[in-house]
């Protein structure tokens, strides 16, 4: 075995040992009783044809497809956790590309040693990154990327309406294919006053250290902040903003200071409508990046969110989600838009915007038709390296029985850039079984 796939091999190994409890608490099973939980299991096949998303030379190719889902929100005594999974394993019978595991897992998990007082915290964020973003998406040009966290959480009482809070975590991030691999430990407190029971202010602090396994590529960095903390929980609107600075200072001295802005808003509109903007500007990183994309786009978000870059960036993002669940039909859409301006590497700067739609009918009581869009714009800044592609899908789904339905769907996707290196076009169709706990999709 190669040192670089060796040194792979451990570093997985590393991950699936701290990850592992919080994967079996996770899966189905353990979760089967609970009334928040759902899960399913997919059995199909799709052809494609053009496997490897180029403009010449296209080949088809028929992949099997064996998939779990699954979903959870639980809220126990001593245990809080949320999680969702698409996850999928996929064999190429016409071998042009090894089998493959596909898909993404999001979960946090948070366990009371003194309720209220301390808790303990395990979050675990899994999916794909592109390894070249000039290239098309496609099996060769994807890696798994894991990044666990965890650590504890303290709350202390200074008076009826104040609060301290302390946090600690240890963070390890993990790149299949590349040397980027890093582990990071972040301290923050906060100074907390309940103006009232819908409100809240405090004055936070964090202070964070990157190490790189890779010393004599990447510089390790450091990143202080500081600021204001407004929230506000209401029956149907919750907002929080942030309001400070931040530093990122390199090993060697090199320092960047820049403001600091978040927000988050929720707003329930009507009985089954709803509206989530998440914006900001805020130091970043690869792992801290692909998670976000997952808390604000969900677990499919693929390949197309973050680029795999060994140092800090300052990323300002903005998110919009409108969903709307009616008796026979429903919506969802979301917009986003991120610009990454890099401390070390600024050939990796660039902007993107994307854009989903999704819209499910119910026909009759056992079909449904569903429609949906994607359209993705990016441009890397510094190189004049841009590219967009789009892609449009319909589906339906019969139900066979209160467990069990089939699906069969058809897709077609474009690709296009200034250089012609990600100019593809692909057709795609898929048919398969699925089962689903207690019924639905």
């Amino acid at each position: 075995m190669s040192r670089e796939r060796k040194h792979g091999a451990v570093r997985l190994r590393r991950v699936l040992k701290c990850a592992g409890p919080l994967l079996l608490a996770m899966s189905p099973a353990a979760w089967a009783q609970e009334q928040q939980a759902s899960w399913g299991l997919d059995l199909g096949v799709r052809y494609t044809d053009n496997v490897g998303r180029v403009d010449v030379d296209e080949q088809s190719e028929t992949v099997g497809i064996a998939g779990l889902r699954f979903a959870f929100d639980v809220d126990r005594p001593r245990l809080d956790g949320r999680a969702a999974a698409d996850l999928r394993y996929q064999e190429y019978f016409d071998n042009t590309f090894d089998s493959d595991v596909n898909g993404g897992l999001d979960a946090l998990l948070s366990f009371a040693l003194v309720p209220e007082r301390f808790v303990w915290v395990v979050q675990d964020n899994y999916g794909q990154v592109a390894r070249d973003r000039q290239v098309a998406d496609n099996p060769a040009n994807r890696q798994d990327i894991n990044y666990f966290s965890t650590g504890p959480d303290l709350t202390l009482p200074l008076g009826s309406q104040t609060t301290f809070q302390a946090s600690g975590r240890y963070s390890d991030e993990y790149f299949e294919g590349s040397n980027q691999d890093s582990t990071n430990l972040l301290g923050s407190a906060a100074l907390v006053r309940q103006v009232s029971t819908a409100i809240a202010v405090s004055l936070n602090g964090s202070y964070s250290e990157e190490d790189f396994d890779a010393d004599e590529v990447f510089v390790d960095y450091e990143v202080t902040q500081a600021f204001l903390r407004l929230a506000l929980t209401g029956a149907r609107t919750t907002l929080s903003l942030d309001g400070g600075a931040s530093r990122v200072e390199q090993d060697g001295g090199a320092k960047s200071e820049s403001a600091l802005a978040r927000l988050e808003f929720t707003r329930l509109i009507g009985a089954r409508s709803s509206l989530r903007l998440a914006a900001g500007t805020t130091p970043s990183n690869t792992a801290q990046t692909f998670r976000r994309d997952q808390e604000f786009g969900g677990v499919d978000v693929g390949p197309d969110g973050a680029v795999v870059v060994g140092d800090a960036s300052q990323a300002d993002y903005a998110y919009l989600t409108f969903t709307t669940d009616w008796q026979r039909s429903a919506f969802t859409a979301t917009l986003s838009g991120r610009s990454d301006d890099h401390e070390v590497f600024d050939e990796f700067n660039r902007d993107q915007y994307r854009a989903t739609l999704t819209y499910t009918r119910e026909l009759t009581r056992n079909v449904s038709l569903d429609v949906r869009g994607t359209y993705l714009e990016e441009e890397f800044t510094e190189t004049g390296f841009a590219f967009d592609q789009w892609g449009a899908g319909l589906g339906m789904r019969w139900q066979l029985s209160p467990q069990f339905s089939l699906r069969a769907s058809v897709d077609h996707f474009v690709g296009s850039s200034d250089d012609g290196s990600r100019d593809y076009t692909e057709n795609r169709g898929y048919i398969g079984i699925t089962y689903a706990s207690g019924g639905g999709q």
